[in-house]
């Protein structure tokens, strides 16, 4: 694979903090993620789409996370909300990561709603790594968006799936940033960079992720909500 130096995740990273400075500057960049320029690039070392992966000890999620939201996307893994920050880090930014509920055959999000105040997860990206402790947890409609603003100073991270009979709601679970101790450090850190480096050397490294993509019936379908663009019929 091609070597990347350190110039180069610069320019990743500075890349990403340029594209996030978009998202806070548009107050409707959820609305209309199309106003945003160069998205799909942002992000994308090995052309897979792959953008980090998540780590959330308490309920055994590691979890690539990949750009957009679309059926392609979301039945494989976790998607990043396209119109929400980037997952770099920075003041004024929060990411949004979403997954599904009940997939057949697929964890993804299903344990979300085990997860309380206090506890922590990282997402790491390119070797660098970001812990987020739990603030907030809310379930909320589909047309609050207000829920996912970015919040003026902050660095925030909210992960998204659907809940209730028939999906009809939506569980947040917010982080926001925080230092670890040095030995939190090291324990997640050499976990999260190892696997980051699979994804960096194109090793499409999709843990317990089925190969096969089987076209099940989606339990849990956001075709009424910003999370999810609509699926056009053709």
């Amino acid at each position: 694979g091609v070597k990347m130096t350190d110039a180069d995740y610069s320019a990743y990273f500075d890349a990403a903090d340029a594209f996030n400075a978009q998202v806070a500057a548009n107050e409707n960049a959820l609305y209309r993620p199309d106003q945003l320029s160069g998205y799909n690039e942002t992000l994308d070392i090995t052309g897979t789409g792959i953008m980090g992966y998540i780590t959330i000890p308490k309920i055994g999620v590691e979890l690539p996370i990949r750009h957009g939201t679309g059926a392609d996307v979301l039945d494989d893994g976790l998607g990043h909300v396209h119109g929400t920050s980037l997952p770099v880090g920075g003041k004024n930014t929060r990411t949004v990561i979403s997954g599904h509920t009940n997939m057949e055959g697929r964890t993804l999000f299903t344990r979300l709603d085990e997860l309380r105040k206090g506890q922590t997860f990282t997402i790491g990206v390119y070797g660098r790594v970001l812990h987020y402790r739990i603030t907030g947890i809310q379930i909320t409609s589909p047309k609050d968006t207000d829920a996912l603003r970015i919040q003026p100073g902050r660095d925030l991270a909210t992960l998204v799936t659907c809940t209730d009979t028939g999906n009809s709601r939506r569980l947040l679970v917010t982080g926001e940033r925080y230092t670890p101790t040095p030995s939190e450090t090291r324990e997640t850190d050499s976990k999260t960079i190892r696997d980051g480096a699979l994804a960096c050397c194109g090793i499409t490294f999709l843990a317990g992720l089925a190969v096969a993509r089987r076209d099940t019936e989606r339990l849990c379908r956001h075709t009424d909500d910003v999370f999810r663009p609509k699926e056009h019929r053709s």
